[in-house]
């Protein structure tokens, strides 16, 4: 259901640079998206909406601060260089690797994050707008960015709630 570009999908789309970006940028499959908003995948489901304020979809799991985000990531990477060293096969690696894609989740974002922001692959907010924080600075980094979703960020708790009432905790995959 993810896709990316390719060297086909950009050659393909040459002669119509503002077709570029969307090949550029991972993406959901539309046509998935549609089952889902159907029913017709009851294995997912979509627990909240915001505003696309950074290009793409990410994957990842949810960190409720800066701390979290950098040390998670951080633990990723030293158990990634642990791994590799000791001769790990590629498919561990790879297991190992994706262990670093974070999501920085907030109510809203401030300049004493930005560097959570950076190593994070996405940004959640519940506050803001195209213009806020997290949206001006995500973008700027290249993040995907959603703000002003319409979910419930618990910082203390370590948790959000979607809009039908789903929980994700820290350290959660969610997409």
């Amino acid at each position: 259901a993810f896709r990316g570009a390719s060297v086909s999908n950009i050659l393909r789309f040459k002669d119509d640079a503002s077709r570029l970006q969307e090949v550029l940028f991972p993406q959901f499959d539309p046509k998935v998206m549609e089952q889902i908003r159907k029913g017709e995948r009851p294995e997912n489901k979509i627990i909240g909406e915001g505003l696309p304020a950074g290009p793409g979809a990410v994957v990842g799991r949810a960190f409720f601060s800066s701390d979290a985000v950098v040390k998670a990531f951080e633990e990723a990477k030293e158990k990634y260089e642990q791994a590799k060293n000791a001769g790990a096969s590629l498919e561990e690696l790879a297991r190992i690797e994706k262990e670093g894609i974070v999501t920085l989740v907030m109510t809203e974002t401030d300049p004493n994050v930005v560097k959570a922001m950076g190593l994070a692959r996405g940004i959640l907010t519940s506050r803001g707008g195209m213009t806020s924080h997290a949206a001006v600075v995500g973008r700027g980094m290249g993040k995907v960015v959603v703000v002003a979703a319409n979910i419930t960020v618990d910082e203390h708790n370590k948790k959000f709630i979607g809009a039908d009432g789903t929980e994700v905790k820290e350290g959660e995959w969610f997409s």
